[in-house]
């Protein structure tokens, strides 16, 4: 009984074992909208995030696929980036924080050498950590990451007047959730660990 205790304890601590999972939004993998208006809530519902805001915030089609917005912009990871005409605009989580958040920001055509690019991250709705990145030169494009695990994310330009900006590249780890086999596999070992102490009662006996 002992030992059987032994081996339930040890199997319940490695039944937790996870693995993190990364994801990655490109904005490639739709066709690109190429209009005003605010990016699909549920576009990435798959990755377990939806999207929020309050401007126009459209996914444009970079340099390669004609530049209908004029931005002067080509995206870091494939020709489509996510361009925002006004300030702000938010992904929130609803699978649980994620870690390791990062994205490539870059100022576009339009807009003033002064302006800056704000990210924050919260958790619980707590401000935890902001970042803010001047927007320089168009078409050069700035990786900027938070450190802290996060349940949702929000981005904003700042600068004088009209400061359109494009992002592009999102990553970003999510929390460690169990590994299926490892489960199955902890599983089994447990129902012959209980099986083999019965019948090592049932031979003492």
């Amino acid at each position: 009984m002992y030992r059987l205790a032994i081996f339930a304890a040890v199997f319940a601590l490695l039944n937790g074992v996870g693995i993190a999972v990364g994801a990655i939004i490109t904005f490639d993998e739709f066709p690109a909208d190429n209009a005003n208006g605010p990016l699909p809530a549920n576009r990435y519902a798959s990755l377990g995030v939806t999207f929020s805001g309050t401007d126009d915030g459209s996914t444009f089609g970079g340099l390669s696929n004609g530049d209908p917005g004029n931005w002067d912009l080509e995206g870091t990871n494939g020709p489509i980036f996510s361009g925002y005409n006004g300030s702000s605009y938010a992904m929130t989580v609803v699978t649980g924080s994620i870690s390791d958040f990062r994205l490539d920001v870059s100022r576009s055509a339009g807009s003033s050498a002064s302006d800056t690019f704000t990210l924050e991250g919260y958790l619980g709705s707590g401000l935890v950590e902001t970042i803010t990145v001047p927007l320089n030169t168009i078409n050069v494009w700035t990786t900027i990451a938070l450190t802290q695990n996060v349940d949702e994310v929000r981005w904003s330009g700042a600068g004088g007047g009209f400061h359109p900006y494009g992002i592009d590249n999102l990553n970003w780890t999510s929390a460690a959730v169990p590994e299926p086999s490892t489960i199955v596999i902890w599983s089994l070992l447990g129902a012959l660990g209980i099986t083999f102490g019965r019948l090592r009662r049932r031979k003492a006996a």
